[in-house]
């Protein structure tokens, strides 16, 4: 009896370190130390000396040089060894830090990009709007391991994106899988010259079926349908997403090269495409309104919604659409398509080089109707 009471406790301790081994995804632990093997892979032990496994690690072997040119705002909660932004800083000379969201610019026109650091997955959600203009107007954003369970809401309309699990895919049964590049992702610059061992791992389960319409997704885990980088490109910017985290104390925190240029291609101006339509302004309004959209609504009334664009050269058949978002998505891009609720679209029209034209759309509680 007593052997297997002994028995017990040793198992109960075994999940007990595993459960805080996996709640960081990181190398260190108060009840766990790790062994170096050579160069080989990293042994975590229990605190009695009882090994829970072994995986291995891919640190960079030498400290790449500074990028000078990249202007970058790294946001994180983290400190020590938990800390990326500590890391984006060794790499790329103009980084600013910012670690309180009170604390985050209210201008970010002065970064190329903003990387949120690990666990910050909902941290920053009340500032997606202003995330979103900044990377439609050429800037970038780079979001690593969210570690939360559920939508991670900072991304634009089309990103939609969902963990459904802050562990690693396979988890308790396996250890953290490779992963591979897809077909998109073997011929992208942000993987030009690497192989999979370069990148920093998958640490939460994000399924491919989960993703918004605008991800592509450039590699995945070995033997699941779950997401370990994703980019896309938004307006004149880039939006890249990867389930590891760099920092220096995590289990798999990617070489140097990887992190440099997965930073750099996020910050680089997406490649134009379509004609050069820009919306310069909205307004909501029931009878009278102004830019501002100063004058107050009454609730239950019918409401038009006015958008101004412009075009700095002729574009003809330019139609607009006017739709209800789904809010359990938390997107203004994801619009209801069944027969109650059709969208309505402006009928086409040309814009003038250098000037505005407005298009009038207007819903009703019953589904959007067509307007002039």
């Amino acid at each position: 009896m007593a052997s297997n009471k002994a028995m017990a406790w040793r198992i109960v301790l075994a999940v007990a370190g595993l459960i805080l081994l996996i709640a960081p995804c990181m190398t260190a632990y108060s009840d766990t130390k790790e062994e170096l093997v050579g160069d080989g892979p990293v042994r975590l032990v229990t605190a009695d000396g009882n090994l829970l496994g072994e995986m291995q690690t891919h640190a960079p072997a030498v400290q790449a040089a500074a990028i000078e040119d990249t202007r970058v705002l790294c946001f994180t909660r983290e400190v020590d060894g938990r800390d990326p932004c500590a890391r984006i800083s060794t790499l790329f000379a103009n980084t600013t830090i910012v670690r309180q969201a009170a604390s985050f610019p209210s201008d970010l026109s002065s970064y190329d990009v903003v990387y949120l650091g690990y666990g910050e997955g909902d941290t920053l959600e009340a500032k997606r709007v202003q995330l979103a203009s900044r990377v439609f107007e050429g800037g970038g954003l780079v979001v690593e391991q969210p570690n939360i369970a559920g939508k991670v809401g900072v991304y634009p309309g089309g990103f939609e994106m969902e963990v459904t699990d802050n562990a690693w895919p396979g988890w308790p049964d396996h250890w953290p899988p490779p992963v591979e590049f897809t077909s998109a992702g073997a011929n992208h610059p942000i993987l030009t010259g690497l192989t999979p061992d370069d990148l920093s791992g998958n640490f939460d389960t994000v399924p491919i079926r989960a993703l918004g319409p605008a991800w592509t997704v450039l590699a995945k885990s070995v033997g699941y349908p779950h997401v370990a980088l994703a980019a896309g490109s938004y307006g004149q910017g880039r939006i890249t997403f990867h389930s590891g985290n760099i920092s220096r104390s995590a289990m798999d925190q990617g070489s140097d090269r990887y992190v440099q240029q997965l930073v750099r291609w996020t910050a680089s101006p997406a490649a134009a495409t379509g004609p050069d339509l820009q919306v310069k302004a909205i307004e909501v309004t029931q009878a009278v309104q102004d830019l501002n959209n100063s004058v107050d609504l009454i609730a239950h009334k019918r409401t038009f919604v006015r958008v101004h664009v412009r075009s700095s050269r002729p574009v003809s058949s330019v139609t607009a659409q006017l739709g209800e978002s789904a809010m359990e998505r938390r997107s203004i891009q994801r619009w209801y398509q069944s027969t109650q609720r059709q969208p309505s679209t402006s009928r086409p029209t040309q814009t003038a080089a250098a000037s505005m034209t407005a298009f009038c759309l207007s819903c009703r509680k019953r589904g959007c109707q067509r307007a002039t």
